[in-house]
């Protein structure tokens, strides 16, 4: 098993996400062969606007637009097949509940690191997801980190 991690820039935008749902920020999607095991989540404001973050499994699949592989924090190691998307072609909606959520105040470097000590297990083709659960955007850094 090998450690990996990615970070990504990102801006949830509330004017394109679809009716009745919160601003998806991050996801990060299994693939059908590799279940990843997240043991940190990470976020952290690029802009001074006051949010509240949520991270869950979306209530609904979704299907990634752009997205990276993960990078291998052991070098010899080959980049992950699990991806990290900020846009999507098919939008993940809300969660039921969230593992966590931590508000925000309006400024620039606001953040939080979640660590799981035995880790969130993804099933295979599954999703995690980060969320912005205000009305107003959130320009902000997120990162996970797992094992495969």
């Amino acid at each position: 098993m090998a450690l990996y991690s990615i970070a990504v820039a990102t801006f949830a935008n509330s004017t394109v996400r679809p009716a009745n749902t919160v601003n998806a920020v991050a996801t990060l999607l299994s693939t059908s062969t590799v279940v990843p095991v997240v043991f940190e989540i990470g976020t952290m404001l690029s802009a001074a606007n006051a949010t509240n973050h949520g991270i869950g499994h979306p209530g609904a699949g979704t299907t990634l637009g752009n997205a990276a592989n993960g990078q291998p924090e052991d070098m010899s190691q080959a980049n992950s097949t699990i991806q990290v998307g900020t846009t999507w072609s098919s939008y993940p909606t809300a969660p039921s509940n969230f593992f966590r959520r931590a508000a925000f105040p309006a400024v620039r470097g606001a953040g939080i690191v979640y660590t799981f000590v035995r880790g969130i297990t993804l099933p295979v083709s599954n999703s995690l997801c980060i969320y912005n659960n205000n009305t107003a955007s959130s320009n902000c850094d997120v990162w996970f980190c797992w094992d495969q």
